[in-house]
Order: structure tokens, then C-alpha cells, then sequence
């Protein structure tokens, strides 16, 4: 009788265990609504329904996705300015993976750049061909412009947008903007951006993708500084300054090195996360 009785209490347990796990492996799909037209890209979010909208509390930030026939729109707000981390210089990248995986091999990173009026100009020319005399003039008649466009990358960050873009797709944009104590971003990107790397990435109505969102970290900047602190260091230590200045300006020295190596340890953060999205297609 007590065999049975731990038979039974095993096989419930088990039972327990099988329902956890199918519940816990499969991950919510986000659908994506359908857009009759093109949505503009001002960075406002008035064009999206409050009810289309996900959260992800550990981030406190608010999303949602939207496609035509052509394009794929993102929605992306900032609840709370401690996760924007450092998204204005390293900017946001969205991983695209076709296959159902938490893989990153072709992603989008949209960032803000400054760009004079000589290398636009070259820009254009390298996506579109030589243009025409007017247009160069019109371009030159100011020195240096704002974009706000999204580059395609692969996972080492090598640009490979003129590639993916082949002169054939528009430029993936973004715009930002603050309302209220948020940062709301949109995006836009063209479904074929990534098609002609790998006919894997192909992305098309009523298909499910996973998109990794991606953004903060360290900038280059920092990084230039880590290294040359790190080298500046490493001279000090090898003697090569020994008599040229006084032990209490070493040691002060060597605190300063200190600090500034361990705020670059500590932060600013990276942060991520994945979602699968379900691709809208017409009714």
C-alpha cells in the first residue's frame, strides 16, 4: 500500500513537473499590427493604440510593432530615464533572427549622426549613382546635416548597409523625442533589408521573427579612454617617470587611474532583451 501510495505521489510530481515546463518554454508571441499606410517616423506615439502596446517591467519600457506590405514600424519608450543608459551615443539595434533563434548574426543599429555635406553627397551617390549638378548644389548650400538612420551590421559591427540596401530599398529611419519624464522612439525598417545578405532573413507578412532589442554599454569614446588610462599606467609602473615626480603625485595619480578604470568597470550599462513578433498581414 505505501508503494503505491509513493508511486502515485512520484507520478503526480512528474505530472507537475511536464505541465511547468511546457508552460515555461513557450515564450509569449507579440503580434504585430496591421498599417494600411505608411506610418510617419516623428517620434511621437500618437499613432499607436495604448491597448497594441507590451510592457517589459524588468526595463520599464513600452513597445509594439506594426507592418505593411514593405515595411516594419517600431514603437519604443523609456518609462524610466535609469535604463536610457548611454542609447543617445551607442544608439539602439534591433537583432533579427528568421529562424526561431536568440541568435545574433544581421541586426540594425539606429543611431543620430553628423555628417558634412561632402561625405552626403558621397553617401548618396554610393546608394543611388552620380547625381545631377542641382542636387549636388542644393546639398552644398549647407555645411554639415543631422541624420537619423539605421545601419545594417553583422555581429562582429562591421556596417554592411550598402550591401543589404543594394540602392534599391529606402534607408532605415528613426526619430526620437521626450513626453513628459519619457523618451519615445520610432522606427521604421524595410521588411527586405536583410534579404539580400541571406535568403534566411527574409521577413514577410504573417511570418514570426524574434527581434533582440539591444542598446547602452560602453561608448568608443570610453573605451579610447580605458585603454589610454590603462596605458598611461602601465608606464608609470614600469619606472619610466621614476625621478621626475614625487611619490605623494604618484600615489595620487595612481588613485585617479583607479577611479576612472572602475566607473568604466561598474557602468553604464548594457541591456537587452528578445521578443518573438508575429508579422500582420492584410485581411
Amino acid at each position: 500500500m505505501r508503494n503505491k501510495i509513493l508511486v502515485r505521489t512520484l507520478l503526480l510530481s512528474l505530472l507537475v513537473l511536464v505541465v511547468c515546463f511546457a508552460g515555461f518554454s513557450k515564450e509569449e508571441t507579440i503580434a504585430s499590427m496591421w498599417r494600411g499606410s505608411p506610418l510617419s517616423i516623428d517620434g511621437a506615439d500618437d499613432d499607436w493604440a495604448s491597448d497594441t502596446l507590451s510592457f517589459e517591467k524588468k526595463y520599464e519600457v513600452d513597445y509594439a510593432f506594426k507592418n505593411d506590405a514593405e515595411n516594419l514600424y517600431v514603437l519604443f519608450v523609456f518609462k524610466d530615464p535609469l535604463f536610457l543608459s548611454t542609447v543617445k551615443d551607442t544608439g539602439m539595434t534591433f537583432w533579427i533572427n528568421t529562424e526561431g533563434k536568440k541568435k545574433k548574426k544581421y541586426g540594425i543599429t539606429y543611431k543620430m549622426i553628423n555628417i558634412s555635406a561632402d561625405d552626403l553627397i558621397s553617401l548618396f551617390e554610393e546608394q543611388r549613382g552620380p547625381l545631377p549638378e542641382d542636387e549636388k548644389n542644393r546639398i552644398m548650400s549647407k555645411p554639415n546635416y543631422t541624420f537619423y538612420q539605421g545601419d545594417v551590421r553583422d555581429k562582429k559591427g562591421n556596417i554592411l548597409t550598402p550591401t543589404a540596401l543594394g540602392g534599391e530599398l529606402p534607408m532605415p529611419v528613426y526619430k526620437s523625442q521626450p513626453k513628459q519624464k519619457m523618451m519615445v522612439y520610432e522606427f521604421v525598417m524595410p521588411l527586405r533589408i536583410l534579404e539580400k545578405l541571406s535568403a534566411k532573413h527574409k521577413m514577410e507578412p504573417g511570418k514570426t521573427v524574434k527581434v533582440g532589442f539591444e542598446w547602452g554599454g560602453l561608448t568608443e569614446r570610453m573605451k579610447a579612454q580605458r585603454m589610454a588610462r590603462l596605458r598611461k599606467a602601465a608606464e608609470r609602473g614600469s619606472g619610466s617617470e621614476a625621478g621626475t615626480t614625487s611619490s605623494k603625485e604618484r600615489e595620487m595619480e595612481r588613485r585617479s587611474d583607479g577611479e576612472l578604470d572602475l566607473s568604466l568597470k561598474k557602468g553604464p550599462k548594457k541591456y537587452s532583451f528578445w521578443v518573438d513578433v508575429k508579422l500582420a498581414q492584410k485581411d
